[in-house]
């Protein structure tokens, strides 16, 4: 009943108009930063930190929030749209989803995306006021073999996802480590690999590679298309039908427990999340041969890993005063600026700030999966002309 309480006294503070307003501004802001590719909440919460310090410190949190859960929305939008990643944790996304969307199915994608979220995200929302101090006793458990292990597991699936050769996937892997070597060293700040360039001191940006793989090739892609039959069929359907629903209902229950826990790990959060996830559903899949093919499981269950995850990050932070990754840093950054300590006291000195997070969470998924784009608007038609190449006609609804 305490908890109950508690989660009551949450959504009175969270539910003021004020608290709304910024909670509706986070979310929106979010989706704007997930649509647009190479843009990444980290680049824009740390240039909306100087706006936070005039707000209350509840909304300025509340907002920013909202814009890390937010971002994870957006970024499947043109994942499944146009193949091209807007957030780095929608890169897996890609693959199934817009190969869906090539078939006609880019409105059940996007819905599938946009209520599994949502799903998660509430699941993710109740996990952080039950489950925070058991979670982060588990995470605070994990030793260097632990890590080390996970970190197999994440050179493993890399080479599981590839298709084709076995060779050339580990190639591939080994190619990844050697690019991921350069940069400037943790502990002894020598620079390794950087043959003088002081634009590699900082390490191969993950947004930037991710925009040359998959963006860069698909524009390129569209350009050498010459006549014949359009690639991407018009959009049949708005909701999936009854298959696609009966097959997703159980990857995004399994996606959302990948994302939880993997959310709460220090280096976890979305991009592991979704990865992991990706990797189970296709090992525990009836027909792994569809996989890349336009596989309703590779959209269902990363898309609800990578909030859950998002969300569950939250739990080190506001309970050990850990970020888990560079968004729950600048969080930090942003709770230390207003003069506010996370850590185990928290809930006892701050229980306003703690339970109104909480409760906004909530109400910023409700908000998200309200606005996303799963109404009648959404469509996708490639069309060729009889004289030049093709060139995309689309028309799509947005997230806000």
């Amino acid at each position: 009943m305490e908890l109950f309480g508690q989660l009551a006294y949450g959504f009175e503070l969270a539910l003021t108009p004020q608290n709304l307003l910024f909670c509706f501004l986070g979310a929106l802001i979010g989706t704007l930063v997930g649509v647009l590719p190479g843009l990444g909440p980290v680049a824009t919460i740390a240039m909306l930190l100087p706006i936070t310090f005039t707000l209350p410190p509840v909304a300025a949190l509340i907002m920013l929030a909202g814009l890390y859960y937010g971002a994870q929305y957006g970024g499947s939008t043109t994942a499944i749209l146009v193949n091209i990643p807007g957030e780095s944790s929608s890169v897996v996304t890609c693959l199934d989803g817009h190969a869906m969307a090539r078939k006609g199915r880019a409105g059940a994608a996007l819905a599938i995306a946009a209520l599994g979220s949502f799903f998660a995200g509430t699941v993710a929302t109740f996990i952080i006021a039950i489950f925070s101090a058991p979670m982060v006793w588990i995470a605070s458990t994990f030793q260097s073999p632990d890590y080390f292990g996970l970190m197999i597991f994440g050179l493993i699936a890399a080479v599981v996802l590839a298709q084709g050769s076995v060779v050339r996937s580990i190639v591939m892997v080994l190619v990844g480590l050697i690019i991921g070597l350069a940069g400037t060293g943790i502990t002894d700040g020598q620079s390794r690999f950087t043959f003088g360039i002081p634009y590699l001191s900082e390490g191969v940006s993950f947004v930037a590679l991710a925009m040359g793989l998959f963006g860069v090739g698909e524009v390129i892609s569209n350009l050498a298309r010459t006549f014949g039959k359009p690639e991407v069929q018009p959009v049949s359907s708005l909701w999936p039908n009854r298959d696609e629903a009966r097959r997703a209902v159980p990857a995004v229950l399994r996606g959302t427990a990948i994302g939880s826990i993997l959310g709460v790990l220090p280096g976890g959060g979305a991009l592991i999340a979704a990865f992991g996830a990706y990797v189970i559903e296709k090992k525990w899949s009836k027909r792994p041969e569809e996989f890349g093919h336009g596989a309703v499981e590779g959209v269902a269950a990363p898309e609800a890993a990578n909030n859950a995850g998002a969300q569950t990050s939250f739990i080190p932070l506001l309970t050990l005063g850990l970020p888990s990754n560079a968004v729950m840093a600048l969080m930090l950054a942003a709770m230390t600026i207003h003069g506010i300590v996370p850590g185990p006291k928290l809930m006892v000195e701050r229980p306003d700030l703690f339970w109104a997070m909480i409760a906004s969470m909530w109400i910023g998924n409700l908000m998200l999966v309200i606005t996303c784009p799963i109404d009648g608007s959404t469509s996708q038609s490639w069309s060729s002309a009889a004289s030049a190449p093709t060139a995309s006609r689309t028309r799509r609804s947005t997230c806000w």
